[in-house]
């Protein structure tokens, strides 16, 4: 027991001075700073769907990261071989990570000719990172652009791409096709939502809307009536025989009253009047030729 205790202490006591002795022959430990990433990215990404304004955060604790000058998204296959470049968000921005974090937004669409369904993939993210060199930055007087330089920092994101529903939908108004002006339907007008859905391996059988005032309907194409002006999120949720879900959000406007334009109803009036006139123009030229034509002789 006393050998046990005896050793310990020594481990104990060998480990706080080898800690020690790093910390005074690498100062620069003390300081270093942590960064990773959070994201919106799926687990599983639909085939041929059209994901936008996906999130991927940065958080930084490394003090020497002011900025973030660029964020590239590549898709990989499970080896890291690049298959695409799929966007890049150029932000110059010396002190856009003073704050320890920053936001950015992609769009992207994994076709079929790129995935492969049910096999593993990576999103990589190449992160070009603004670093402060203080020895430069404090002895440049002249330019003190010279003081920042670029880092890149690679993060990995699996992911499996699968093929499953698509959800989708449109609306028009019942008095759409005959007034002109705002494209906005306005409160009180009845809105005939469209499915515009796409099937996965398997038939929809379920469509769930939500039309952000409190009311919902499991119909395929509903209708509904907005009682305020507003903007108002619409959710439509599919799901098929397999199981498989998808979800979409738009927004709609509404407003109170329609705002009438009167430069589409004159267009379309002159328009109109000037179709007419060329059919009686048409018609008189046709009817003044037949009177000029001699009369056919027969023999």
């Amino acid at each position: 027991m006393r050998y046990y205790l005896k050793t310990r202490y020594y481990l104990k006591t060998t480990t706080i001075i080898g800690t020690i002795f790093l910390l005074i022959i690498y100062p620069n430990l003390i300081s270093a700073g942590y960064t990773w990433i959070s994201h919106e990215i799926p687990e599983k990404i639909i085939i041929n769907k059209t994901y936008k304004n996906v999130l991927i955060k940065v958080f930084t604790t490394e003090k020497t990261y002011t900025g973030v000058s660029k964020v590239s998204l590549y898709w990989c296959k499970e080896d890291g071989k690049v298959i695409k470049k799929i966007q890049s968000i150029k932000k110059y921005n010396s002190s856009n990570l003073l704050d320890g974090e920053e936001e950015f937004y992609f769009d992207f669409t994994i076709t079929s000719d790129i995935a492969v369904p049910n096999l593993k993939y990576i999103f990589q993210i190449n992160m070009s990172f603004i670093k402060l060199n203080l020895d430069i930055f404090n002895n440049s007087q002249e330019d003190k652009d010279l003081g920042y330089t670029e880092e890149t920092k690679k993060f990995y994101i699996f992911v499996t791409p699968v093929i499953a529903p698509i959800a989708s939908f449109t609306w028009k108004t019942s008095n759409s096709i005959f007034i002109w002006g705002t494209k906005n339907p306005v409160v009180n007008e009845t809105i005939h939502f469209i499915d515009k859905s796409r099937k996965g391996k398997a038939e929809i059988v379920n469509w769930t809307w939500d039309f952000g005032d409190g009311a919902t309907s499991d119909e395929r194409n509903p209708t509904h009536i907005y009682r305020k002006e507003g903007i108002y999120n619409v959710t439509l949720t599919i799901k098929d025989k397999n199981g498989d879900i998808d979800t979409i959000t738009k927004q709609i406007t509404l407003e109170k009253k329609r705002n009438q334009n009167l430069a589409p109803i004159i267009l379309g009036i002159l328009t109109l009047v000037g179709g007419i006139l060329l059919i009686i123009i048409i018609l008189l030229l046709y009817r003044k030729r037949k009177k000029s034509s001699p009369p056919e002789k027969y023999s």
